[in-house]
């Protein structure tokens, strides 16, 4: 097993404080197996930032924002997972409350891992500011306890505990992390805004406008997005107010753990040319605008499972913008045409702002389509990759691209078993807290290719085919529409009214 350098581990510890001796008074009777049941009990739900140590670069990298339990289990004592062996299966931490309920005491030298083949043993350790675990020349392991604060309002701060994965070499860490620092995870959930990020994006070497949502949390100076980079929606990224100006810097070293792949994933700025170096972003307190710097670049690197670093594409001139939060009527979609080739395909440009021109939650954005002036259902018997009927379909859904691919804003929808309609239309769904407020209608006609806006789903029935049948009140077949009522029977078999006047 590979194990990292005492170089590196000097490194790493430069970058934390000092250590404070707990007073135990609980005592933790350990047991000499690793822990991965745990018994039942409370569980209490954090938040979690900690400092992962990377072996590749000899850096120490910020993962955020990860959920974390612990739980305080009815056998008395307190559980939870071990933070370090990042990319391994460890085990549970086993620690006990002290008696004003603020702290719990975890003891040092506790078994987290096994190795599947050879049966190593791997202990998390309690480890100093030259990086080493115990005493050098005897090789005796520190007794030193982790003592993990749980107390206080939005944060909870224990980032200056330092422990590590060692075997049976005081100076030889497999693994090294620090004690999570805690966010009550209620507290942070109940203050979450939702912001429309557009930047660019370079595709065959050209730069592509996009957009999408992005989540912020903000605590005293510090401002947490998540979808900072658009490859990695669910990982957040740290950045500090600058004091004396009106901008926020961002380290181009993270972990983003909810990344696709396996291995640990960075965040670079300038295109990853120094290491750890920081970018600034313009902040704007008074709207909320945060805005890249010129020519700051952003990119996503990754280790996969075989140890090769791979990059994304590059991102760059972000703007993070406050979303509206109250009801709103979204503006009209745009651009919808139907082709029928070899397949029937539509395909429409949802407006992502309301009719005022305020940009809009995506989150909360829908459709709905309409064949011939009626509700249209995708059904999961139709299109066999969706697992349930669909008349309302969230902007960003796609289902691997069928029978719906989102470009953006831009949608393709490829039909099944329709037969050739004369009308198409498109709605624009805001959904708030259950309220729900509507677009016009966007109509495109087959036979004319021509597009217009109705606010009335029954007007789409009046287009009927050349070749409809059409018959009076009394059932009688006649050859064209005549003024007042007529009972039209289309191409598909339906059967509608039609008014002429």
């Amino acid at each position: 097993m590979k194990h990292f350098t005492h170089l590196a581990m000097v490194l790493c510890m430069t970058l934390c404080g000092a250590h404070n001796k707990s007073n135990a008074t609980n005592i933790v009777e350990l047991p000499d197996t690793v822990i991965t049941t745990i018994p039942n009990g409370t569980v209490k739900h954090y938040y979690a930032n900690n400092y992962i140590f990377c072996n590749e670069y000899e850096a120490l990298l910020p993962q955020l924002l990860q959920d974390l339990d612990l739980v305080f289990a009815e056998d008395g004592y307190v559980y939870m997972k071990s933070p370090v062996l990042s990319l391994l299966p460890s085990g549970y931490l086993k620690g006990a409350i002290n008696d004003d309920g603020t702290h719990i005491i975890f003891p040092n030298h506790q078994l987290i891992y096994k190795t599947p083949n050879d049966g190593e043993l791997l202990y998390a350790c309690f480890v100093d500011k030259n990086g080493v675990a115990g005493n050098e020349e005897t090789n005796e392991f520190y007794s030193q306890d982790f003592v993990l604060n749980i107390k206080g309002e939005h944060i909870v701060d224990n980032l200056n505990q330092r422990l590590g994965a060692f075997q049976d070499k005081v100076t030889e860490c497999y693994d090294y992390a620090s004690l999570p620092q805690l966010f009550n995870k209620e507290d942070v959930d109940n203050n979450l805004e939702t912001l429309m990020v557009k930047y660019d994006t370079k595709v065959d070497n050209t730069l592509e406008n996009k957009s999408d949502n992005a989540t912020l949390f903000k605590n005293d100076n510090d401002l947490y997005i998540k979808g900072f980079i658009p490859r990695y929606p669910n990982a957040w990224v740290k950045l500090n107010k600058i004091a004396g100006e009106d901008s926020l810097s961002v380290s181009s070293g993270y972990v983003l753990r909810n990344s696709e792949y396996t291995g640990i994933t960075f965040l670079y700025g300038n295109n990853g040319t120094k290491m750890l170096a920081s970018s600034k972003l313009h902040y704007d307190e008074s709207t909320g605008i945060i805005e890249s710097i010129e020519g700051e670049n952003f990119t996503g690197y990754w280790f996969d499972e075989n140890g090769n670093l791979g990059k994304n594409p590059d991102y760059c001139n972000f703007v993070f913008s406050p979303l509206i939060t109250n009801i709103a009527t979204p503006a009209n979609p745009t651009n919808i045409k139907f082709m029928n080739g070899s397949r029937m395909r539509a395909r429409f440009t949802l407006n992502t702002k309301d009719i005022n021109g305020n940009t809009l939650n995506l989150n909360n954005l829908y459709y709905r389509l309409y064949i011939d002036g009626n509700l249209y259902t995708f059904k999961k018997t139709d299109y066999t990759h969706l697992t349930e009927d669909m008349t309302l379909i969230p902007l960003k859904f796609d289902n691997d691209g069928y029978p719906f691919y989102c470009d953006d804003e831009t949608i393709y929808l490829d039909f099944e078993n329709l037969t050739l309609p004369n009308t198409v239309g498109v709605q624009e769904v805001y959904i708030i807290d259950g309220h729900e407020s509507v677009s016009d209608i966007l109509v495109y006609n087959v036979a004319t290719s021509k597009q217009s806006i109705t606010t009335d789903i029954n007007k789409l029935t009046t287009i009927t085919p050349a070749n409809a049948e059409y018959y009076d009140l009394q059932g009688h077949k006649i050859s064209s529409p005549t003024k007042g009522i007529n009972i039209v029977r289309q191409v598909d078999g339906k059967v509608v009214k039609m008014i002429k006047r």
